[in-house]
């Protein structure tokens, strides 16, 4: 058997944002081998049983893989953590998020047809606003991510970007300011009104499976489980990357209509 190239969890991610297979199944193995009992205690401790355990670590690796491959996650080679508690961090955010929402979904009953549009709004306007936050200069997105997404201090992400304090404080509200302008048509009411109907129009023109599991996810609140179940996907998180591509078309819809208004 011909020895591994990945020797470390350096090497493992750039072979991830390279999009090679071995790489992301030596990431896969990796995480499992690591992180996998933290996962479960949590989810354990939080209600859950082992199929969710079982799910929602195969859904977490998706977004993990996603955010490596999109270059939205990145190892920090001056960091109080290792590169294996950097990715665990990050990685258990991820499962805490997918649970909240799990739960929430789980907990509450179907919701009116007029509550529908506002609730995939949520998913739409998340994102609108992350290609508002990709159109920023790269200086921007690296100083608010630092700050915003990373936690860090300002004294911090000055060293980090070796500049001053005051600078990364200036930068910040410049940064922070440029994307709350570009996004100030949100406040709209009658562009809000137009988004509702962008949306209609949106799911008539989808697909019907796509269709379909939108609005068994949203609408009448059935898991992901239960959805790739009757849909016929092969497991809920093939159900989660559907839901994702089909969330996606929508939130284009409605980017094109909102920036023609």
């Amino acid at each position: 058997m011909s020895r591994s190239r990945f020797t470390n969890v350096q090497e493992i991610i750039e072979g991830v944002k390279g999009g090679e297979m071995e790489a992301k199944r030596h990431l896969y193995l990796f995480m499992e081998k690591y992180h996998y009992q933290s996962v479960s205690a949590y989810l354990v401790n939080n209600g859950g049983h082992a199929q969710d355990v079982e799910d929602k670590f195969q859904d977490a690796m998706i977004v993990l893989l996603q955010a490596v491959e999109a270059e939205k996650f990145r190892l920090k080679p001056v960091s109080l953590k290792s590169f294996s508690d950097q990715l665990g961090s990050y990685f258990m955010r991820t499962i805490q998020n997918l649970w909240k929402k799990e739960l929430r979904w789980r907990r509450r009953p179907a919701i009116a047809v007029e509550d529908f549009y506002e609730d995939v709004s949520i998913d739409l306007f998340a994102g609108i606003v992350e290609e508002e936050f990709g159109q920023l200069h790269t200086d921007c997105q690296i100083v608010l991510s630092k700050y915003f997404l990373d936690g860090l201090s300002t004294r911090r992400i000055g060293t980090e970007l070796n500049t001053t304090t005051q600078n990364v404080k200036t930068r910040i509200g410049r940064c922070v300011e440029k994307l709350l302008n570009n996004l100030q048509f949100l406040n709209d009411t009658e562009l809000s009104t137009k988004v509702w109907e962008v949306v209609r129009q949106g799911l008539d023109d989808l697909d019907p499976k796509c269709r379909q599991l939108i609005q068994s996810f949203y609408l009448r609140g059935q898991s992901l489980k239960d959805i790739a179940k009757n849909l016929g996907y092969s497991n809920s998180h093939s159900a989660t990357e559907q839901k994702r591509k089909c969330i996606k078309h929508l939130n284009k819809a409605v980017v094109n209509h909102l920036m023609k208004a």
